[in-house]
This record gives C-alpha cells, sequence and structure tokens, in this order.
C-alpha cells in the first residue's frame, strides 16, 4: 500500500477514537442547590447526562467549609416525561429528584425536592434546580 493510503486510515482511525472519547464524556444538565443557600452542611446535586448509550446519572455533594464534598454517585433508572409538570428522577438506591416546573421560577431556579437514604441517614432537602444551557 501506499504511505499516503496507510497514513490517511491511521488518522481516520485516530479521529473517530477521539470522536468516541468525546461522546462518552457525561456533562451536566441541571445543578440543584440546597434552598437554604451556602449552608454549611448543605446538600447539592448534579444531574448527568450522556455516554455513548444515552443515560442520565446523579451526584450528591454536601458542602464542608465551602467546598462542595462528593457523597455519593447514582445510576439513574427511571425518570417522568420532560414535558409533565413535575419532572421526576429515581434510582434504586433510593434517591428521588423532583424539579416542579409548573411553579414560577425564582433567580436560583425551579423549586424541587430530593430525598434520599445514604448509609443509614436519611436525606429530605427542599432544592432550587436550574439548566446549566440557559
Amino acid at each position: 500500500m501506499n504511505s499516503k493510503v496507510v497514513l490517511i486510515l491511521g488518522l481516520l482511525l485516530f479521529g473517530g477514537a477521539v470522536y468516541a472519547l468525546h461522546t462518552d464524556k457525561m456533562r451536566v444538565l441541571t445543578i440543584c442547590r440546597d434552598s437554604r443557600l451556602y449552608m454549611d452542611g448543605g446538600i447539592d446535586a448534579e444531574l448527568e447526562g450522556g455516554g455513548l448509550n444515552y443515560h442520565h446519572a446523579a451526584k450528591l455533594f454536601r458542602r464542608k467549609n465551602n467546598k462542595d464534598v462528593l457523597i455519593s454517585e447514582f445510576q439513574i433508572t427511571s425518570e417522568s416525561e420532560p414535558s409533565s409538570k413535575e419532572q421526576t428522577y429515581l434510582s434504586e438506591e433510593l434517591v428521588k429528584l423532583a424539579i416542579f416546573k409548573d411553579q414560577k421560577q425564582t433567580v436560583y431556579g425551579y423549586p424541587g425536592h430530593l430525598d434520599a437514604k445514604l448509609d443509614g441517614e436519611t436525606i429530605s432537602v427542599n432544592v432550587n434546580c436550574m439548566n446549566t444551557k440557559l
């Protein structure tokens, strides 16, 4: 084979690998902050979407000394329709994130509620959720 053909095939394979890695990346879609803004011990959540087989995941954070510390990550197993008034995301690990789209949006986003059970600890907190792309 000609060296140019081998070079072009190598570049195409490399480009395909880079595209696959880029597509597999999870992107933050919605950020939910504790309604008691900037309170130490407050719970924040990030809703991510992406991957080669598109799916959603949630990350829970606890605010300590003005920094978010990762508590846990969950795969979202079921969700309501995006057009419904209450957008709900559920996980098998007893995590429920509900975003109330029918209520008035504030400067901090749509009101929501987060319920989770982690290592014997029950978390139930009101959150304000905002999409990252406005």
